[in-house]
Parts: structure tokens; C-alpha cells; sequence
């Protein structure tokens, strides 16, 4: 049978009480007050051995365990309710920062919004807690058992604070395409051969097609490095201001968000959220991306051609983004976008890889816009989606996700990733 405890704030409410009780009687025994200062030490004792001895918390039917151990989840649990496996958790842990505690007894102090402690959790705990949530769209009341036994106040103040340190310290991984400057010519590559492999499947017709279009058109295309569009995440009706989250496009309420996916399967680059009644272009004007795709290629030195990206017809025709032609298309023009749109399609693979994994973002009922930061669990979801490809890649399968093997196109290492 496991151990009953109450929660770190009643027991430390009870010490506090203990020692004030202690207080009292030694002073009741200066004063030569000796019976009173028996009566208050009485008390203190009393309290002090209730304080050390087992007891139901106040949610009924809720046993609180001493000891919580890691071991106690198989591969299977880990992988199927954390997203995944169980030998990758030192490694994850460690890449965090959430290894070591400063604390001589390792535990992470866990504060509320007042800064006050209110639990303490090892630090493998802290990861299980904060995997477990944001791959699961049930209740907190219902992980609980399976979590340890905690009250829900405790994993929802631990949720936070791994949500704000991931957030706070690796938000810059996604936030800037700068970063993969090095790789913008791996990038290219792996589309242009992509796009090639793909020619090669196409009807005899539309090689022919293809072949004749390539050597004017098909040049721009190949210093493509990856795909832009824009997402929409319903969320539950606010109460205020519902108007301005609205879409009409998709009946629904909800914040947007753009991202990059490279051929490699990461997220390159990441920006939201925004109104859901607001536009991709809109939204591509906002995130100054364009700016970005600027910097990255003076960075380059490029002097022929800019690298760019490819999106769907809604973004403008520029510099750095292109798309496929529009109206009326001659077989060659037609032959182009059918084989690059079937390109395009990894970013909607990239938005799928985040809401498989981490369904509670896909849970609109969950997600209240007056109550939660739901633009903060997008983009910590992002992040963990690259973390897992890294992870997957480096310790499984080489790839990491569908979007890497359909490239070629392998990502790096975990801690070049979070740390490079």
C-alpha cells in the first residue's frame, strides 16, 4: 500500500503553526507560567507527530505516494501517453536543463504566481507531468493516478513552469530561418532532387513537358530551401470579443499561426499567434519574414539568384516566396506547379507531425483564450515536434519523421539543435 500525504503547503502550514506553539511556551516558561507552556508544548508535539504521520488528502478517495519512480513506466506507457521512448528521457532531460535543480536535494521548487513554494518535484517527474499533458486531451483529474497521485494544483503549477522554461529558453530554435543558413544549400538540393525523382513518375506527356520547362523556369525553384503556409487552430468561444477571432473561411474560432517546414522535417521558422479572421498575407506581413529571408541571404553573399520558399497561391508572387502559376496555365506552366504543389504538401505534413503528438492543442475545449496561453502551447508544441525528429533520427530511424524520408534529407543532432 503506498504512503498517504498531505500536500507540501499543509505541511508546511503545520510547521509553521508547530514552531509558533514551541515559541509561545518557552516564553509562558520564562514568565514562570508553567502550566499554560505544558499545554503548548503538548500542542506542538501533538501537531509535529500529525505533521509525520500519514494522511488522506483533502479531494477524497486521492492517495498521495512518498516515493515516485521513473521505473515504474514501461517502454510502452512512455511511448504511447509521452510521445517517446523511455531510454530518450535522460537524454531530453539533460538537453532541457532540467537535470539539475541548484538544490542540494535535486527537487525543483515549483512556486505560484505569487513566487511562494507550493511543491516539489524531481526533475524526471517535472518532464513526465508536462509529456503527459500536452500529448493527452483528458482532464487533469483524469491522469492524476497515473501521474502519482498528486493534488491537480501541483502537476498544473509543474505544467506551467516546464511550459515557461521551454518556452523562455528555446523559443529562438523556431523563431528565426537565420539559423539554417549553413544548411540553405543542402535544402535546395534535396528539393530540386526530390522534384526530379518525381518528373521521373509523371506520365510521358508531362515529362516532356517538364523537360522543356525546367531549363527557364525550373532554375528559380531550385534554390528553393522549404515551404511556407499558414494554420488555423480553433479554440473554444471567448466571451469577450469573440468577433475578432472569428473565421468565416472556417466557421470557427480560432488563432493562426505560419511556419516554415525545410525538407529535413523541422520547422524552420515559426510565427503566431494572430486573429483567425485575419489572412496568410496579412499574417506573412506581421511576421517580418520576408525581412529574415533578406538578412539570411546577404548573410549568404548570394550574387545569382536569392534562396526563397515556396507557398500556396494565396501569398503574393515576391523575391523570397514563390508560387505556382495561377489562371489559365500552357502545358509546361501546369507540368511546373503540379510538381511543385506536390512538393508543398510536406507542410501540411509538418502541421499534422504537431497536433499527432501533442493532441491537447487539438482539442478546442481545452483551449480558452481568456484562460490559457495558447499561442505559447503552439509554439512549445512546435519545438517539441523538432525535438522529437532530432531524437528520432539520431536514435532510431535515421530520418525522424515522413517529411525527412521523403527528402532525404536528415536533421541534426538533438543538442546541435536546442544548443548549436
Amino acid at each position: 500500500m503506498p504512503i498517504l500525504l498531505r500536500t507540501a503547503a499543509e505541511n508546511a502550514y503545520y510547521m509553521r503553526l508547530c514552531l509558533s506553539l514551541l515559541q509561545l511556551s518557552m516564553l509562558c516558561v520564562q514568565l514562570r507560567l508553567y502550566l499554560p507552556a505544558l499545554t503548548f508544548l503538548e500542542a506542538a508535539l501533538s501537531l509535529l507527530r500529525a505533521t509525520w504521520s500519514p494522511s488522506r488528502t483533502w479531494a477524497s478517495g486521492v492517495r498521495r505516494v512518498r516515493e515516485w519512480s521513473f521505473d515504474a513506466y514501461s517502454d510502452a506507457e512512455c511511448w504511447e501517453r509521452m510521445r517517446f521512448r523511455k531510454e530518450d528521457f535522460p537524454v531530453l532531460l539533460r538537453e532541457f536543463g532540467l537535470e539539475n535543480s541548484g538544490h542540494a536535494d535535486g527537487l525543483w521548487r515549483v512556486r505560484d504566481k505569487h513566487g511562494v513554494v507550493q511543491c516539489c518535484f524531481k526533475p524526471m517527474e517535472l518532464l513526465v507531468i508536462f509529456l503527459a499533458r500536452m500529448a493527452s486531451i483528458n482532464t487533469w483529474s483524469a491522469l492524476q493516478g497515473w501521474l502519482g497521485g498528486k493534488s491537480v494544483t501541483a502537476y498544473k503549477l509543474a505544467f506551467a513552469f516546464v511550459l515557461d522554461h521551454i518556452y523562455g529558453h528555446f523559443k529562438h530554435t523556431v523563431s528565426d530561418v537565420n539559423r539554417w543558413a549553413r544548411d540553405a544549400r543542402r535544402f535546395s538540393i534535396a528539393i530540386k532532387e526530390a522534384g526530379v525523382s518525381r518528373k521521373l513518375r509523371m506520365p510521358h506527356a508531362s515529362i516532356l513537358a517538364y523537360a522543356c520547362y525546367v531549363p527557364c523556369a525550373g532554375a528559380p525553384a531550385s534554390m528553393c530551401i522549404g515551404f511556407i503556409d499558414g494554420t488555423f487552430r480553433s479554440c473554444a468561444r471567448p466571451s469577450v470579443g469573440q468577433e475578432y477571432v472569428y473565421s468565416g473561411y472556417y466557421k470557427s474560432h480560432g488563432l493562426k499561426f505560419q511556419s516554415v517546414i525545410a525538407p529535413n522535417g523541422m520547422i524552420i521558422d515559426f510565427y503566431g499567434p494572430v486573429p483567425g479572421r485575419r489572412s496568410d498575407s496579412y499574417m506573412l506581413d506581421k511576421s517580418g519574414f520576408e525581412v529574415r529571408m533578406r538578412r539570411l541571404n546577404r548573410s549568404l553573399g548570394m550574387r545569382r539568384g536569392d534562396y526563397h520558399v515556396y507557398g500556396d497561391p494565396a501569398y503574393a508572387l515576391s523575391r523570397y516566396i514563390m508560387r505556382g502559376f495561377k489562371g489559365v496555365m500552357n502545358p509546361r506552366q501546369a507540368a511546373f506547379s503540379r510538381a511543385m504543389n506536390a512538393l508543398r504538401v510536406s507542410v501540411e505534413w509538418g502541421f499534422m507531425l504537431v497536433v499527432r503528438d501533442w493532441r491537447y492543442i487539438d482539442c478546442e475545449k481545452h483551449l480558452k483564450i481568456m484562460l490559457q496561453p495558447i499561442g505559447k502551447l503552439y509554439w512549445v508544441a512546435a519545438i517539441l515536434t523538432n525535438v522529437k525528429s532530432c531524437v528520432m533520427a539520431e536514435n532510431h530511424d535515421g530520418y525522424g519523421n515522413l517529411i525527412a524520408q521523403r527528402f532525404r534529407c536528415s536533421p541534426p543532432s538533438l543538442h546541435e539543435y536546442l544548443h548549436g
